[in-house]
């Protein structure tokens, strides 16, 4: 054999190689995220030292544990647990305590408000039979009708979720505003207990809040601005509630900052009401331009916004980003800026974005902080802003960016005064909690525990529960589902939300605990949550692995919500619940729903289980002498038959290049191209044929199926089938005319000596391209097995 023709068998073996590890680990991941029943209950035993060691360091990492006694969340913690314990007294200690040492910071009245917020969070529902023994015990005490009433709240907006209020149920709407009504009249209590109380002040108006624009609401507002003309979360909970969403205007919202704010000190906090009133306006332009499906125009709001945004708002929102270096409370007027400027990007958008930005910007050259990656000086940087710099590298994907400013933000809160060291504590677990989110997004899941766990110690807490529920789902992704389910309940115990409660139904699921995740998942799918579309499905497909066919049915029949894209349910949530409603109808013989439902998931996807169902439907249908007729052209087929047809194209350039480049590289290392010496012209004439078969081939792939479509009146997946023939003939005359012509080329520029030595060469540069053509297919199709997409296009 010519020397060439072992070097390049040597290049084949090495691509083989190379190949082998990326399709093992592949198939070593589907292993992993599809563990057998045994592998499962043993996974909390299997690892006990893996959790030791993340715990380990994770504490290491936290570092010292100064503050971590004074945070909110550790205060937090107390008070539940001394409620929980119906220890009275010890939870007025801790609330007056913490009472006198309060005072109006970054907006609101801290660390009270803080507190109450954190202690009365509803968790698994126990806290309030709790709430309501301190009442009866203390009736004359405001206390417990503040924490009650945040309570009440807080349950009540759980209830009802966040979308509009046409699309949330009607049992959850009224009981939300059943619980509002409870929350007020404490509220109302407390006010008239303790009318010195700052924030007794402020519940009422926040609690009345729920119903629109009020008299009660009106009164509120006028009593709490009257007694405490500086509480700016007063003035902003009446500027947003005056948002023409809520029955305002904007004129009402111009005319409310121009009278409350104007004659204010040019020092004020208030004058952030500009930045505020800013955020609100883009948050109506975003509201205004986008359509029933969600999708947002960005051109639209780019003219709604200039219809809106006066120029003289402009200049006091530019004025209110300089006065930084006039207010007394620095870290004050940061934190408070940073929360209005993460409101605005969090709408999304490239309008959200560029305008975060452009405020960011102007406000950290007013505190001299340089937020810019290359910068080398940066000992005196404001944490907020390189938090918010951070924030829009992460939303960017960005992650080394964000993963920088992160850490530069950390660094700066060895300069920035806090109230006291808990303060301190708890920004740097929020920090440390960003760059554990940061990790979870990469699948960096060690990483991320690490931070988690850091993060929770530093606030106070535990660091086998972690900072929040991504913390379980953290563990859920490392095969720890045992101690993911123990971290979750705590969470909900402690007063975490459907995140928590997702995560826990995950962790039983995977641990075969089949009714404990079913409970999960139908307080899931029973709520407004989020997870609700996920979690109705994920019933059915349950059902349908234990073959309870009429449970399935009852089940995705149960949520009528689930055929509406109005609500959060997608495209393919809607396509999946009309397969899987199809599957169950057409295994209990509802032959013509189930042929409806069928035909329904194929106008809102391309699931290719539902074509096949359609098909032997339609098969018995006519055995039993009944005239149906097919959905006709799905353009989700069309749709994924284009998506997978790029990816073949890319696919075939990449294996084609790189079977050239062997070629080249052999030929290059013959003994008769050294010898005659050859031009380059001979690789550009090779080139130029390898392009040829590459258009020709898949022009045939592209255009065989519509050909078949058009002229047979096939349905479009029907004439794909097409392609298993005369595509395949005509490429492999393809083929061989280009061995025809890459012999011809060799022999007029002398390089091979017969038909043989050109036919093993081109033998060794098919192959090279089989095999890596190959290898890229199977891993696309193992990654995508790895997704779980066929729990959702098959039931069973």
């Amino acid at each position: 054999m010519p020397s060439y023709m072992q070097a390049a068998c040597r290049v084949v073996i090495r691509l083989v190689l190379c190949l082998l590890p990326l399709i093992f680990f592949s198939t070593y991941s589907i292993a992993q995220t599809s563990p057998t029943a045994s592998q499962q209950q043993a996974s909390g035993a299997k690892h006990p030292h893996h959790m030791l060691q993340l715990l380990d360091q994770g504490l290491r990492l936290a570092g010292s544990s100064v503050g971590r006694e004074e945070t909110v969340h550790a205060w937090a913690m107390k008070l539940r647990q001394a409620l929980l314990l119906n220890d009275f007294g010890q939870a007025n200690t801790l609330l007056q305590q913490t009472l006198s040492h309060s005072r109006f910071h970054a907006g609101q009245f801290q660390p009270f408000s803080a507190l109450l917020w954190a202690a009365a969070k509803p968790g698994d529902g126990t806290l309030g039979s709790h709430l309501d023994a301190w009442v009866r015990a203390a009736p004359d005490n405001a206390l417990p009708y503040m924490l009650r009433s945040v309570y009440h709240y807080q349950k009540g907006w759980r209830i009802r979720g966040t979308r509009f209020t046409d699309d949330v149920l009607a049992q959850h709407l009224q009981a939300f505003h059943q619980q509002l009504q409870l929350a007020a009249a404490d509220a109302n209590q407390a006010l008239r207990l303790a009318p010195e109380n700052p924030y007794a002040n402020y519940l009422p108006l926040l609690m009345s809040s729920g119903n629109g624009m009020s008299p009660d609401m009106q009164r509120a507002f006028a009593q709490a601005q009257t007694r405490f003309p500086h509480y700016y979360a007063v003035y902003r909970q009446m500027l947003n509630q005056l948002a023409p969403k809520w029955g305002g205007s904007v004129a009402k919202m111009y005319a409310f900052v121009d009278r409350y704010v104007a004659p204010s000190p040019a020092n004020s906090e208030l004058r952030l009401l500009y930045v505020q009133l800013f955020a609100n306006l883009l948050n109506h332009a975003e509201l205004h331009c986008t359509a029933p499906d969600g999708k947002t125009s960005e051109a639209c709001v780019e003219e709604q916004m200039g219809n809106l945004i006066h120029a003289k708002l402009l200049q006091q929102v530019d004025g209110a980003l300089q006065i930084y270096p006039r207010v007394q409370d620095k870290t004050g007027y940061s934190l408070l800026l940073g929360r209005i400027l993460k409101n605005i990007a969090d709408q999304g958008g490239t309008v959200a974005e560029h305008d975060a930005d452009q405020f960011i910007q102007r406000a950290a050259a007013s505190m001299g902080s340089n937020t810019q990656l290359s910068a080398n000086h940066t000992s005196r940087n404001n944490f907020v802003m390189d938090r918010l710099t951070g924030d829009i590298w992460y939303r960017q994907s960005h992650y080394h960016n964000a993963e920088k400013l992160y850490r530069r933000a950390i660094a700066d809160l060895q300069h920035t005064d806090f109230q006291n060291p808990g303060q301190m504590q708890s920004q740097r677990a929020r920090l440390f909690l960003r760059l554990a989110n940061l990790y979870y997004q990469q699948h960096e899941y060690h990483n991320s525990a690490i931070y988690q766990i850091a993060a929770a110690y530093m606030r106070g807490g535990s660091g086998k529960t972690g900072y929040n529920p991504t913390f379980c789902g953290v563990l859920y992704h490392l095969g720890l589902y045992s101690q993911g389910i123990s971290a979750c309940q705590v969470q909900v115990h402690d007063g975490a939300g459907d995140d928590a409660l997702y995560w826990l139904a995950r962790a039983h699921e995977a641990l075969h605990q089949i009714p404990r995740a079913q409970a999960l998942y139908r307080q899931l799918a029973d709520s407004e949550s989020s997870y609700r579309a996920y979690a109705a499905i994920q019933l059915s497909v349950m059902h349908a692995e234990h073959h309870h066919l009429q449970k399935m049915l009852d089940t995705l029949n149960a949520y009528p919500w689930l055929y509406h894209q109005s609500t959060d349910s997608s495209r393919f949530d809607i396509a999946a619940a009309y397969n899987n409603r199809c599957y169950a109808e057409l295994h209990l013989g509802h032959l013509h729903a189930a042929l409806a439902d069928c035909q329904a998931s194929l106008r809102y996807g391309n699931l290719p289980d539902a074509y096949a169902k359609e098909q032997e439907i339609l098969k018995r249908l006519h055995m039993q002498g009944n005239t149906v007729s097919a959905h006709g052209i799905s353009w989700g087929w069309v749709y994924a038959f284009l998506d997978a047809f790029l990816i073949y194209l890319v696919i075939q350039a990449i294996s084609l290049a790189l079977s050239y480049r062997l070629v080249k590289w052999a030929i290059l290392r013959s003994q008769a191209y050294r010898e005659q010496g050859s031009s380059s012209r001979v690789f550009a004439r090779i080139r130029r044929w390898y392009f040829i078969y590459f258009i020709i081939s898949n022009s045939l792939v592209f255009i065989v199926p519509v050909f078949a479509h058009i002229t047979h009146g096939l349905s479009f997946p029907a004439s794909i089938h097409w392609l298993l023939h005369v595509p395949m003939l005509a490429s492999l005359i393809c083929i061989l005319a280009l061995l025809l012509v890459l012999h011809r080329i060799l022999r007029q520029e002398k390089l091979v000596k017969n038909f043989r030595d050109s036919l093993i060469l081109f033998l060794l540069g098919g192959f090279s391209f089989l095999i890596i053509e190959f290898g890229l297919m199977l891993s696309i199709i193992l990654i995508l097995l790895d997704a779980g997409l066929l729990s959702m296009l098959d039931p069973t």
